[in-house]
């Protein structure tokens, strides 16, 4: 719609994730803008739907520190467009800077807000996944047993012909903890999986 039609536009490339996500910062009529293009392997388009659902749900409940989409002329939350979907959501300020500055009061408000997220979305009918383990379990138990079976090997010789020493340095360094922590996740993912 035209008062969410971008007046300038921003690239952000990846804004520092690691979902293989890209993202733009767009100013518009409407306020400040998130244009997102997901990766082309995630989400299908049935799963994205479903996620759109839980956030919409939520917003509507009143927990505005989620990204509900806005949805196009068409009433669609997102788009297919050169095989990949792209979505806009309200701009949302903040850093994420617990890391680099650990505190009770951030690690409590996030915690809260956590919980409210949960308890609010465990009131969103009509999702397949209900009664079901969460689709992102599966996900990461998939991903786990690409690692295991030569996933992992692949990356380790990607890392070996890295020409930038301290990139390197830190991939080798979390190569080398994956055999250690892989059999814990694993059984950690069983576990979740099987509350649902």
């Amino acid at each position: 719609p035209a008062p969410y039609r971008p007046r300038t536009l921003q690239s952000l490339e990846n804004a520092g994730g690691f979902s293989g996500a890209r993202f733009w910062k767009l100013r518009s009529p409407a306020g400040t803008l998130c244009l997102r293009c997901w990766p082309r392997e995630h989400p299908s388009p049935a799963r994205l739907r479903e996620i759109h659902s839980v956030l919409l749900y939520v917003a509507r409940a009143g927990l505005t520190s989620v990204p509900a989409p806005i949805p196009n002329i068409e009433g669609r939350s997102f788009v297919a467009w050169e095989g990949s979907l792209w979505e806009l959501t309200p701009w949302l300020p903040g850093e994420a800077s617990y890391h680099r500055e650990p505190s009770q009061r951030k690690l409590d408000s996030a915690m809260e807000t956590l919980a409210r997220f949960h308890t609010i979305s465990a009131g969103c009918t009509g999702l397949t996944t209900k009664g079901r383990s969460p689709p992102g379990i599966g996900e990461r138990q998939a991903m786990l047993t690409r690692l295991l079976h030569g996933g992992i090997q692949q990356i380790s010789d990607v890392v070996g012909r890295q020409p930038r020493a301290e990139y390197a340095m830190r991939a080798q360094r979390l190569l080398a903890a994956f055999p250690c922590l892989a059999p814990a996740v694993a059984t950690r993912l069983a576990e979740s999986a099987s509350l649902a």
